[in-house]
């Protein structure tokens, strides 16, 4: 059926934890009409299927009919047929980006009354420079703001600044291979030679893969003298000024890369060449100049590590991903180390200082007025958080008209637990989190109007980047102020002295500073 392009994105997806939980707690239902096929709804429903499924395989038949209805004018992905698997990512994140858009366009949609007709491949490509806000899954998560500007090498005439938000950062083969080729004999021998990218490598510093990708953006293509319709000159451009580095103003929480290659077919020396410079970290900062948020950050918020890649060869697509939880050695056998710990501080940062959770108070057993407040600092791990944020659905009793409680809107809805052969996530392993308990702050900031819905919520967890602060209450048995005894959660009255529950406690002191 020709379904491997879209086999290994459905997988590649899947891998990316903030990815996964996004897709997995948001509800798009509302971004489309009823009877539409959705290209997200059907990616949410394999998802599902992965994680709670008990089949050995899994078809991705439904959402191969989603992005055939979705490129119905371009024939791009007909049934059937081979297609791109560069162009299948793009797609869906063009999909995600259209209908966030599209949604906050309309003044008040329906599920029952069906968007304007058209809503194609094309359409979504066309409104792919407007920006969403919120921000959709895609741009939330691969968005990275770079902007360069060109110099004529004859007039000194300057470009108008560029600013381009990628999801993907594209990189032909042809030119990185010409680009080292023409490089010194040293930076070749690196290039070309017979093992891995070393740390202890002499070259390594000075022709890594950052230094290669540099190159390749400094001294790449070359572009007309902007001025070149008033002044006809015919001076070239190069992206060389401002310390050899065009700018990154904001990192991605997942950095992908497409390596283009110029034919279906290439050697065995060119394979060889491009794999011995994949790193096992990344570090933007080598490439980049960095500026913005970006530049605020510390060093270490700039290094990515290798997750995994997509491979083309033999008219077929194949994925590989890292093992989270163990050290693979190859040699004359296969042999497996023992577990290794989570690299991840936050999602853009490999590195562990601190532990990925701390009790800055404690729930208590039994409070005056059968509420209680606590207070949890998380750090997402590799597996992100843990939690997921949902609509309020607790028994605590709504707000009255005339009280000053503010409203409760969000709680847990699930805690997601890691396999036997990884950590538990932070949520899970702070032991004082439960489903159904009420979310009411998130670093500090009340969470009580409108803008905070079930998917802002999570998409500030899933991108924030550090510890995130939460304050969360439970309904809990209330103690009887006369007599002393516990009552069961949801008594109005005590059952030995027939006394109302107190109110006496407000919710302003459930939702107050945590200081």
């Amino acid at each position: 059926q020709n379904n491997c392009f879209l086999n290994v994105i459905i997988q590649s997806l899947w891998h990316l934890d903030s990815f996964r939980v996004l897709i997995t707690s948001s509800d798009h239902t509302a971004l489309h009409s009823v009877h539409d096929t959705c290209l997200l709804c059907e990616l949410k429903e394999i998802f599902t299927y992965y994680e709670y499924g008990e089949e050995k395989t899994l078809a991705p038949d439904n959402v191969r009919v989603a992005l055939n209805v979705l490129s119905s004018q371009t024939d791009r992905f007909r049934l059937g047929a081979m297609a791109d698997a560069t162009e299948t990512l793009d797609t869906i994140l063009a999909s995600m980006h259209a209908d966030q858009v599209r949604h906050h366009a309309l003044p008040h949609p329906s599920p029952t009354t069906p968007l304007p007709p058209q809503q194609s491949l094309s359409s979504s490509i066309e409104i792919n420079d407007t920006d969403c806000d919120p921000k959709c899954i895609g741009h939330a998560l691969f968005e990275s703001n770079m902007f360069d500007m060109y110099r004529c090498q004859s007039c000194q005439a300057t470009s108008e600044p560029e600013m381009w938000k990628d999801t993907l950062y594209r990189v032909y083969f042809a030119e990185l291979y010409q680009c080292v080729a023409n490089t010194t004999t040293s930076a070749k021998s690196f290039f070309f030679r017979s093992s891995s990218p070393t740390a202890n490598h002499p070259s390594n510093k000075e022709h890594s893969f950052e230094a290669v990708l540099r190159t390749l953006l400094n001294e790449g293509p070359r572009r007309s003298c902007p001025e070149n319709e008033l002044t006809k000159c015919r001076g070239s451009c190069l992206v060389d000024r401002y310390k050899q580095r065009a700018w990154l103003m904001k990192f991605p929480i997942v950095f992908a890369v497409s390596i283009v290659w110029p034919a279906t077919t290439v050697g065995g020396v060119e394979l060889k060449a491009f794999a011995n410079i994949i790193p096992h970290q990344l570090d933007l900062g080598l490439i980049f100049r960095l500026g913005g948020d970006a530049a605020d950050l510390p060093k270490p918020e700039s290094i990515y590590v290798f997750r995994g890649m997509v491979c083309y060869y033999g008219q077929h697509y194949v994925s590989f991903f890292k093992s989270q939880s163990k050290a693979h050695e190859c040699g004359t056998r296969l042999s497996f180390t023992a577990p290794l710990p989570s690299l991840h501080r936050t999602p853009t940062s490999p590195l562990a200082s601190h532990p990925s959770w701390e009790v800055l108070r404690a729930p208590v057993a039994s409070s005056p007025d059968g509420k209680c407040r606590y207070i949890v600092r998380l750090t997402a791990q590799d597996g992100g958080l843990g939690l997921v944020v949902g609509d309020d659905i607790s028994s605590l009793e709504p707000p009255s008209k005339s009280s000053s409680d503010p409203p409760r809107r969000l709680m847990i809805t699930a805690l997601e637990t890691s396999n036997s052969k990884r950590p538990l996530l932070p949520a899970v392993a702070c032991g004082v989190i439960c489903v159904g308990d009420q979310l009411l702050q998130v670093d500090g900031e009340v969470v009580e109007d409108e803008s905070w819905t079930a998917w802002t919520a999570m998409e500030r967890l899933v991108t924030a980047a550090g510890p995130v602060t939460l304050t969360l209450a439970r309904a809990v048995p209330w103690s009887c102020s006369h007599c002393t005894l516990i009552n069961d959660v949801g008594a109005t009255t005590c059952a030995a002295c027939d006394r109302p529950l107190a109110t006496a406690v407000e919710w302003s002191g459930i939702v107050g500073s945590s200081k």
